[in-house]
């Protein structure tokens, strides 16, 4: 159930979002990255109708990670990477409830959301069995730009804002506040093994249930305005945004600064 202060702190932090995909950081970025944010999820895209027609992608879906791992410096070892690719589709595969289809993370029952994350955890143990470290940023960037509506990236930036989030969500000096505000510490996240990663879906859901009906509808636009600026500029016809990718950019960039997530204001000085 949602205290005062955890939906105060969220929608503090949604309205962020909404303004800076409007006018602020989150807009600049997808101004200035058109071109690639558009051509990698027209590439995961076509990837993903492969998977789901069961045709053999194993080249596509190497190339794919190889780019991830390389524009976002998540630094797993490039001999590894056949190894987490075989993993990953191996996963896939077996997931008929994910590639028939794809379910809302944001609408998703509460219940059935360890689904997701065991996708995540599956994967990270299979890689580890397999001789190689897990790489759990790596694997939720390749889930997320498959399945833009299902799985949040993890990464140690996001982690930040998460973690800053929880401060001003929960109250320290109460029990059972503390207690929910220690899922989101940034070493509980940060689990190597994805067992973290059900609070970092659990975050998104929390801001999501706290906005107000206006504030999604506002969410919602600026997502299919930040997919159309995209589309127009690049030509990529099925490049998608969601408002999964306008939150992420935005805990992303802040890097658990307050004032950028929304959450403070600047200090003045008094003189």
């Amino acid at each position: 159930m949602l205290t005062d202060r955890c939906r105060g702190a969220s929608q503090y932090l949604v309205r962020r979002v909404i303004s800076a995909a409007d006018t602020g950081l989150i807009r600049t970025y997808f101004v200035e990255q058109v071109a690639y944010e558009a051509a990698i999820r027209e590439q995961f895209d076509a990837l993903v109708n492969r998977l789901q027609r069961r045709e053999e992608c194993q080249q596509d879906a190497l190339v794919a990670l190889r780019q991830l791992n390389r524009l976002y410096k998540t630094r797993f070892k490039s001999e590894d990477l056949p190894l987490l690719r075989d993993e990953l589709l191996a996963t896939l595969w077996t997931c008929d409830w994910l590639l028939a289809a794809p379910p809302q993370l944001l609408e998703y029952p509460e219940d059935q959301l360890q689904a997701i994350t065991g996708v995540v955890k599956n994967v990270l143990q299979r890689t580890k069995a397999g001789g190689a470290k897990r790489p759990y940023s790596l694997v939720t960037k390749f889930l997320h730009f498959c399945f833009p509506t299902t799985f949040a990236i993890y990464d140690s930036q996001a982690a930040k804002s998460i973690h800053m989030w929880a401060v001003f969500a929960f109250d320290d000096d109460d029990a059972a506040d503390k207690a929910v505000a220690t899922r989101f510490d940034e070493l509980v996240l940060g689990d190597t093994g994805g067992y973290g990663y059900s609070a970092v879906l659990n975050f998104y859901r929390t801001i999501w249930n706290a906005s107000t009906p206006e504030d999604k509808t506002a969410l919602n636009v600026q997502a299919a305005r930040a997919q159309d600026l995209m589309r127009s500029h690049s030509g990529q016809s099925t490049a998608r945004v969601t408002v999964i990718d306008l939150i992420d950019k935005l805990l992303w960039r802040a890097r658990g600064n307050p004032v950028r997530l929304g959450l403070a204001t600047p200090l003045i000085s008094a003189e």
